[in-house]
């Protein structure tokens, strides 16, 4: 072969090898591509799901905006969709707007700093009105709760002049009530020839002789005293000294100010609910309400809202405001102490406030 072949050939393979690698490099360059569209449909869709999962409500976000947040909400690295995520803001934490890039916003909380995109966190903001909304299927829940308890117990009746309620099922157990005969107690459970029950919204545990499925008559005074000394030899507790003024009531109330919201609940051990709360704090100064925020609306003497004094009870309607769904006991200077929600638990609130001025609905005057 002539050296002028032989360096033709030499030139078509070396064109050759050039073609391959630019074919190659474009093929490289179209995976990159591909793969980054398929990133950017993933982030898409991952935001779109996102934020389908929050709540109607919308607050106008701004730089040095302090907020909490009513769901939990997914923050980046960097201010892009394609960003890596480096961690999660929880519902109820509190978090402060450091700047705000296009449609993007850097948030900052106790433990951690990132981006999210300005309109998750303008439909993520707890506002007064979802905290409000929680209190409201609270309300609801707690008002199944009730028809649940009082469908799956059964009454039982005090057949002794006197008898002790423990904490535990035991006579050396705290005394946490007493009961005097043919008082109406609701049987929850029995346990080790204890009853487990509910009365004045004090759970706790009474002897299962000294109850009985109906009311017993009423007997001599000898029998009395006979009665009396089987029921226990130790004397009954002494009733609170605490005065019944409303100021006494609102310091009362004052002390749990923090305890958590529970469903149900109506004692410091366990926690409150709305009406829990108010039913306990009135139990101490002799006042028996009904268990339920409704109830309570049927409690009292109705007074006007200018006739309002500490220790009155507060009477609130539902989100939608159709019917009644909470309540608290007013402080003075326009102040009320509530167990809210299960966010807050026992707080204070001012009665001026745009939700709860347009939602109250009466004032009960329950203290004698």
């Amino acid at each position: 072969m002539s050296g002028k072949n032989k360096r033709r050939n030499k030139k078509n393979k070396t064109s050759g090898n050039e073609n391959k690698e630019e074919k190659e490099k474009v093929e490289e360059q179209k995976d990159k591509t591909e793969n980054k569209e398929e990133k950017t449909e993933e982030a898409k869709e991952e935001t779109k799901e996102e934020t389908a999962k929050l709540p109607e409500n919308s607050v106008k976000i701004a730089e040095a905006y302090k907020g909490k947040l009513a769901t939990e909400v997914t923050i980046k690295i960097l201010p892009s969709i394609n960003s890596t995520n480096i961690g999660k803001i929880d519902k109820d934490i509190e978090f402060t707007v450091l700047e705000i890039i296009n449609d993007w916003c850097h948030v900052e909380t106790a433990t951690l700093s990132g981006w999210v995109r300005v309109s998750i966190v303008e439909k993520s903001v707890a506002t007064e009105e979802t905290a409000e909304e929680t209190a409201e299927e609270t309300e609801n829940t707690e008002t199944q709760e009730e028809e649940k308890e009082e469908t799956a117990t059964k009454k039982g009746y005090v057949n002794v002049e006197s008898v002790n309620v423990r904490a535990e099922k035991s006579t050396s157990s705290e005394k946490i009530d007493s009961l005097t005969k043919n008082t109406e107690v609701l049987i929850l459970a029995e346990e080790d020839g204890w009853y487990k029950v509910k009365v004045n919204n004090i759970t706790g545990y009474i002897s299962k002789r000294y109850i009985s499925n109906k009311k017993v008559e009423e007997v001599t005074s000898r029998a009395s005293d006979t009665a009396r000394q089987i029921a226990e030899t130790e004397p009954a507790p002494v009733p609170s000294t605490t005065g019944n003024t409303g100021s006494d009531v609102v310091a009362f109330a004052k002390q749990y100010l923090g305890y958590k919201y529970v469903y149900g609940g109506a004692s410091p051990s366990t926690g409150f609910d709305c009406s829990g709360f108010t039913s306990y704090v009135y139990s101490n100064f002799g006042v028996s309400l009904s268990r339920s925020s409704s109830g309570q609306a049927s409690n009292g003497t109705s007074i006007s809202e200018s006739q309002l004094e500490p220790g009155d009870l507060l009477i609130f309607n539902n989100r939608g405001n159709t019917s009644v769904g909470h309540v608290g006991i007013y402080m003075g200077n326009n102040q009320f102490i509530h167990a809210a929600n299960p966010g807050t638990g026992v707080v204070t609130d001012s009665l001026s406030s745009s939700y709860y001025s347009q939602r109250f609905v009466d004032a009960k005057r329950v203290l004698d």
